[in-house]
């Protein structure tokens, strides 16, 4: 099955306890606030009431995503594509690096359906020009870049007479068979749009977390596109995210053409296109990869111009009001602009406690049943909302950290604020600009010195109140029991600056200093291991041959097109040092290729890094096209369903079932024992899940069932020669949604038994 249909069934085999966990969160967050409302202090109004704001915005916003992540529906092709659709790919540039926008037109053209390639370049450049044309493209400039990225592809519009139309962002490759499947749905006159997600190559970027855990890749956008545009899918009122999109003209001139007067035209177009009564459709899969924001600098100038560019469509189409939009549909396009909100409710979470702690004001009515309510409310409310989101705290936590300035300055765009498109710039390596993080970083340091402030204010007679008092007693007295039942739970801390005041608020104070002190170490960490040319995880085996008779066998951790990274087979302190040149071979889904190993140098962890010399250009082109046919290599190391919510790992512990244990992967030299003198051809072993004794085989080669193969296993033991036969050969659903790589070889799953 499908990476994104598992994700899917997995989600809505839990809807029975959405349901219940919505209607628990409506409930006791409505009865919360009621009860918030009996502890306002009159001797701080201002600050109950901010305090009250953050807890309301937590509520409205969570009640909008509960409303628009309950159940979904992919569209997933299962029909013929229909034949003879006459189709133009547009790819619209700015000022994109030169060769990312050569290997997206590269990709482009070579796409199975018949389609014409048109690269519209709104630099101008006349080394563009030459790269489209000499690759078989159109290339297309205007005279003066007005209207942005909308400008750009209306002016392709009056370029081209096609009925149907797709775009691909100049950074997002796409795949062979991308046609195909954009082009599925369209035997139904009904259809204006089939849309597909963004998905990115580079998972080093600042907006991925750590896969390596369990490997399942999760970015900022993850729960946008494997749940939000699902289940907006259903209800006809999915987002356009402007790539990997396919329009069918007549919706587009219905319209009058993509919409250019807001910076998010993608968004802008869908919601004209669904106010028309067009059908819009959306496939969960991958059809392209494009480059994720590397650092804070790409990261702020994507998502300030997405928020930006949201708020300003969804009002100037007045969606609230507007009697073409079913409330279904309303409500999708006003949760992706009022999340905004969530900018106002960190900047209350940070302000707060300092104000408390440096003023000595309580935000509440302190007693130690009403501290006891509201700290634990919140991860009350989160455990329900996570069985929506499937989100993880600390990623979650971290981004709205990040993004709150932006929220904030983006609802500038209901009162008419415009903003000027800026284009990002594409780049691999990372870069902190600091001045960018001056509002974390100053939140950071307010909590921190308050947080002493509040020290060096009861120093040395730390008063203590009665909250602090009665747990002292039951920590301190004989019998727990005793202590616990004299505690007066409603009595009112007194005015003044108190010990119980400061460790109240000081948790907090020091919550958003640990968390904005992460944010600013995980993007200095991201930055310092970003390299100039990305590196792919993809693990090949090679062998070469040292000082003329030694051989060696090693498998590649990380890759590029010049560059690997590699870790040696077998006991490395048996073999003979590696000197700074030697020849291998690497066995790769393309091919196998003879290569010149340079500047070998040892790294940690027994890993070696060196330069790539090729001896032949085209056996480079072939080995990038294994790279950036990135479907395979995901499926392999990174497709392992979906992070477990609060709840599911709660019931795993008191069922007292383990974790399931996570396949390993193993690069295979495989042959067949039907073909004689046959070269062995790279390819990759999954071992058994829990409860099974099946392997699944990745094989770029075609067998069919009864064949007997053997292969040499790559594992940090050394070499294993294994025998096998063929048992079963994966459906089309089963297999990738996308079989054909970028050089044209197909990816095919079987089911094997060893013997």
């Amino acid at each position: 099955m499908s990476a994104s249909l598992m994700r899917h069934q997995q989600f809505e085999k839990r809807r029975p306890i959405r349901l219940i966990a919505g209607i628990l969160f409506f409930v006791l967050y409505g009865l919360y606030l009621i009860w918030r409302v009996t502890i306002f202090n009159a001797d701080s109004v201002i600050l109950s009431s901010l305090f009250y704001a953050m807890d309301f915005i937590g509520f409205f916003l969570g009640g909008l995503l509960m409303l628009t992540a309950y159940t979904g529906r992919p569209d997933y092709p299962e029909e013929p594509t229909p034949e003879g659709l006459d189709v133009d790919v547009f790819i619209p540039t700015y000022k994109e690096p030169t060769l990312i926008i050569q290997k997206t037109i590269e990709a482009a053209v070579a796409l199975d359906y018949p389609h014409k390639t048109v690269v519209l370049d709104d630099a101008n450049r006349p080394e563009i020009k030459k790269i489209a044309e000499s690759l078989g493209a159109i290339y297309r400039a205007r005279g003066k870049n007005i209207k942005a990225k909308a400008g750009n592809l209306n002016f392709g519009l009056t370029q081209s007479s096609s009925d149907f139309v797709v775009v691909f962002d100049a950074d997002h490759i796409p795949q062979r068979e991308a046609l195909n499947k954009l082009l599925a749905f369209m035997g139904d006159r009904r259809v204006g749009m089939v849309q597909t997600p963004q998905e990115y190559y580079n998972i080093d970027a600042l907006q991925y977390i750590d896969w390596k855990k369990n490997r399942t890749l999760w970015h900022e956008q993850s729960f946008f596109y494997n749940t939000i545009q699902i289940c907006n899918n259903k209800y006809n009122s999915l987002s356009c995210v402007g790539t990997g999109v396919v329009y069918r003209r007549k919706a587009l001139d219905e319209i009058g053409g993509i919409p250019d007067e807001t910076i998010t035209e993608d968004l802008h177009t869908s919601l004209r296109l669904q106010k028309a009564g067009w059908v819009t459709k959306y496939i969960n899969e991958a059809v392209a990869y494009g480059l994720a924001a590397a650092d804070i600098t790409e990261f702020y100038t994507t998502r300030k111009r997405w928020s930006h560019g949201n708020v300003d469509a969804i009002c100037r189409e007045n969606v609230l009001f507007c009697k073409e939009l079913t409330w279904r549909q309303k409500v999708a396009y006003l949760r992706m602009g009022l999340v905004c909100l969530e900018g106002f409710q960190q900047l209350l979470m940070g302000v707060i406690p300092p104000i408390a702690l440096i003023f000595g004001l309580q935000p509440f009515e302190i007693t130690a049943f009403n501290v006891l309510i509201v700290m634990v409310f919140p991860l009350i409310s989160h455990v329900l909302l996570q069985e929506f989101s499937g989100g993880r705290f600390w990623p979650n936590t971290l981004l709205s950290k990040l993004l709150f300035p932006i929220h904030i300055v983006s609802c500038a765009a209901a009162f008419g604020k415009e903003m000027l498109w800026k284009s990002s710039r594409k780049i691999m390596k990372a870069r902190i600009n600091y001045k960018l993080l001056v509002p974390q970083i100053t939140m950071g340091i307010i909590n921190l010195a308050a947080i002493f402030y509040s020290i060096w204010r009861l120093y040395p007679d730390f008063k203590r109140g009665p909250l602090l008092e009665s747990f002292i007693s039951i920590l301190t007295g004989d019998n727990m029991r005793t202590a616990f039942s004299e505690i007066n739970f409603f009595e009112v801390l007194g005015k003044g600056y108190t010990l119980d005041l400061a460790i109240i608020a000081g948790f907090w104070a020091l919550f958003n200093v640990l968390s904005i002190a992460l944010l600013v170490y995980k993007s200095q960490k991201k930055a310092r291991k970003s390299e100039v040319d990305y590196l792919f995880h993809v693990e090949f085996p090679f062998e070469g041959l040292l000082y003329g008779s030694d051989k060696i066998y090693a498998v590649t951790k990380r890759c590029a097109s010049n560059f690997l990274e590699f870790s040696l087979v077998g006991n490395s302190s048996e073999m003979s040092p590696l000197p700074d040149t030697f020849d291998i071979t690497l066995y790769t889904p393309s091919g196998n290729f003879p290569i010149i190993l340079s500047n070998v140098r040892k790294r940690k962890k027994g890993k070696y890094k060196a330069a790539i010399q090729w001896h032949h250009e085209q056996d480079k082109k072939h080995f990038e096209d294994s790279l950036y046919s990135v479907g395979w290599h995901r499926r392999l190391y990174h497709y392992e369903g979906c992070y477990k919510t609060t709840l599911e790992s709660l019931m795993t512990f008191l069922r007292l079932e383990r974790e399931k244990r996570l396949q390993t992967v193993k690069p295979l030299l495989l042959s067949t024992k039907d073909v004689s003198k046959m070269s062995p051809r790279f390819a990759a072993l999954k071992e058994p899940a829990k409860g099974s004794s099946t392997y699944t085989l990745m094989s770029f080669m075609s067998l069919n069932i009864g064949d007997k193969i053997e292969f040499e296993e790559f594992s940090k033991r050394g070499i294993k020669r294994r025998n096998a036969h063929i048992v079963k050969k994966f459906s089309k659903k089963e297999n990738l949604f996308i079989e054909k790589n970028l050089d044209g070889t197909i990816v095919r799953q079987y089911t094997v038994d060893i013997t």
